[in-house]
């Protein structure tokens, strides 16, 4: 089996990286764990560490490691390509988590990449293109059993303040006027937290306030 390091020579990840991310067996062997590899390699961040990620995809899916877990890896950092290997390798794209999340949902958290005291943003396109195909793939963009309050993964994404995922819902005709278990719809949520806001997310709160208001959803007074 292979143990993945000559899979990653150069600047994307050394040794020195990934050295407590494998493990061994009882006979001594090292034992290639991909999650934690290709996690690492997000948190290199821009196109040449998503592009050495795939590395650690494609050595998953020879190794026959759970796949499920790595899709979901996946959708977090919305990487289109490595979602497209896992399912052509089988992976259905229309599993859930034990919390009853899909990978939009999981999309629509989109952590971005943490350079010690800021986050840097995920490319620019990579929500939009993973949101593409997760649509393709027809996810469901109307689930209600992971978020609280029965709320949908653009309910999340508005209050968050990700515009590309709601903006590639929006182009693609996804319902956006769902209201939660309160009776809010996503305007009436961002408007009720816009008094807490920051300048940026103040800002991209106003972009959504426009791209709902595009899609019909009313802006009435939070319940």
């Amino acid at each position: 089996m292979s143990t993945g390091l000559e899979e990653f020579d150069g600047d994307a990840l050394n040794k020195s990286d990934v050295k407590d991310l494998y493990t061994r067996d009882g006979k001594g062997n090292i034992k290639f764990d991909s999650y934690p590899i290709a996690e690492k390699l997000y948190g290199k961040g821009g196109e040449r560490g998503r592009n050495a990620a795939l590395k650690a995809y494609e050595i998953a899916i020879e190794e026959k490691e759970d796949l499920n877990k790595l899709a979901f890896l996946a959708a977090a950092y919305a990487h289109a390509e490595a979602l497209s290997l896992l399912f052509d390798a089988g992976v259905s794209p229309k599993i859930t988590n034990s919390n009853r999340a899909t990978l939009l949902d999981i999309l629509a958290k989109q952590p971005g990449i943490r350079r010690y005291s800021y986050i840097e943003p995920l490319p620019s396109g990579a929500v939009a293109a993973a949101v593409n195909l997760l649509l393709d793939k027809n996810v469901d963009a109307l689930n209600t059993e992971h978020f609280s309050d029965k709320r949908t993964c653009y309910h999340y994404a508005a209050l968050k303040g990700k515009v590309e995922f709601v903006e590639a819902l929006a182009k693609r005709g996804v319902r956006l006027d769902l209201s939660d278990r309160t009776g809010n719809n996503a305007v009436q949520i961002i408007n009720k937290q816009k008094q807490k806001a920051g300048a940026k997310l103040l800002e991209d709160y106003f972009r959504l306030a426009k791209i709902f208001a595009e899609a019909g959803v009313d802006s009435g007074t939070y319940i």
